[in-house]
């Protein structure tokens, strides 16, 4: 199903994303600063999401094209690509100008001194929304192509500079933490215009256009599958930038910390079978062999579960012996709760692997519709949960709203991907 350099490849990338993760708490610790950047980081990461409104769908439409004909789908390259630079411009110019109106919107109960430094640390990082859209379509397309490895190695690049930058901030001994965000941004136009060498070097075109006969659909379709399938990831931000900052400095630091170490786990269990699983699983769906399809998600729920379970207990042992060591101003406090963060956390992620193959179903289906009515439960659930159970218990409130949220989740997900899937194998394998 997979092969092991994809295995090295993402661990490559996690272990540079957790030398970046290991030095940030090094120089930097628990502080305001901190706080701030990792807010700010949780607030460009919900822009991008935003700004893939255009792309989302173009690895199901590219490779439904190809099947048919394969000049036609590089010319639905060629527009996708323009309908990306369009947004690019488009998205940068309202940020760059918005940028107050849209930090209010993340966070409204900061204290003022939090509050200018994520303005300060925004003003740098929403210049990689010039190139983010074009970066994400041409890893789709290297996806669909089969170039499986390419992909990763884009994603490495923006953070080994952010990791070079880190190395000369520890060895010196320099606590300005928005040098971090110069270098990502340096990274990722650098990967950027990598990204366009290998596409050329694979014999497609690069071209900029805005015509297709699919171009329409496609929009339409990413659009509202887009919206729908990450209203819960959009505004998961906002509800929980605005939650820690209404905490004590530090909490958003344990929160984020927390969050990163358990990514960082999922990355490396789940990351390299997932792109795989993807790009087969679409493609089995797209040419109708809807039995394989099925047997992939048996396949790939097989080797994942046990992994991520085995991976998450051995971390929760682990955690307060690598803080101790890592975090420069930690306490038993800290450690603690940040400890108990990850397991929560962990749970959470879990509850949403789990569902992973009946949502796949459904974006392979194209059913917009029931990502947004979905997701909009979640988020409304999420905020109503998080409020009531934040004054009885602080952070963990947070953690409990997610869980319980999730479930809910998790069985309309089940329930109707697994149908979908009953009527598919009905109408294609009878």
């Amino acid at each position: 199903m997979f092969k092991l350099k994809y295995n090295f490849l993402a661990l490559f990338q996690v272990m540079i994303g957790f030398l970046n993760f290991f030095l940030l708490m090094k120089v930097f610790g628990i502080s305001d600063a901190t706080d701030a950047y990792l807010i700010v980081s949780a607030i460009f990461g919900a822009l991008l999401l935003l700004q893939m409104l255009t792309t989302e769908q173009f690895l199901f439409f590219y490779n439904d094209i190809k099947s048919k004909d394969k000049e036609d789908a590089h010319r639905f390259y060629h527009s996708a690509l323009g309908v990306a630079a369009v947004t690019s411009v488009v998205m940068f110019i309202v940020s760059y100008f918005g940028t107050g109106f849209i930090v209010d919107i993340f966070v409204n109960n900061s204290d003022v001194k939090r509050t200018a430094l994520i303005d300060s640390f925004f003003y740098i990082a929403v210049f990689e929304l010039l190139v983010a859209p074009m970066q994400s379509l041409n890893q789709k397309l290297l996806n669909a192509e089969m170039y499986f490895s390419m992909p990763y190695i884009l994603n490495i690049i923006p953070q080994f500079f952010v990791l070079l930058c880190m190395f000369y901030l520890y060895c010196f001994n320099i606590k300005e933490i928005e040098f971090l965000i110069y270098a990502k941004v340096v990274g990722a136009f650098f990967s950027f215009f990598i990204s366009f060498i290998i596409v050329h070097k694979i014999d497609i075109k690069i071209k900029f256009r805005l015509q297709h006969k699919e171009l329409k659909s496609f929009l339409k379709n990413s659009f509202s599958m887009r919206l729908g399938h990450n209203i819960h990831n959009f505004l998961f931000t906002p509800i929980t930038t605005n939650l820690l900052t209404s905490l004590p400095s530090g909490y958003a630091s344990y929160f984020y910390y927390a969050m990163k170490i358990a990514t960082i786990i999922n990355s490396i269990v789940v990351g390299p079978f997932t792109n795989v699983f993807q790009a087969n699983f679409s493609k089995e769906w797209s040419n109708k062999h809807i039995l394989n399809a099925k047997k992939l998600i048996f396949k790939y729920m097989k080797s994942v579960i046990p992994l991520i379970v085995v991976s998450s207990v051995i971390g929760y042992f682990l955690l307060p012996l690598v803080l101790n060591f890592l975090i420069y101003n930690s306490t038993n406090e800290s450690v603690v709760m940040i400890q108990r963060l990850f397991a929560g956390l962990m749970i959470w992620q879990f509850i949403i692997l789990v569902e992973s193959g009946s949502v796949f179903i459904l974006i392979v289906e194209k059913q917009s519709k029931m990502f947004i009515y979905t997701n909009l439960i979640f988020s409304m659930m999420y905020f109503g949960f998080a409020n009531y159970f934040l004054d009885e218990f602080s952070i963990y409130g947070v953690i409990y709203s997610l869980i319980i949220s999730q479930i809910v989740n998790f069985m309309i997900y089940t329930y109707y991907g697994q149908k979908t899937l009953q009527q598919r194998l009905k109408q294609y394998e009878a």
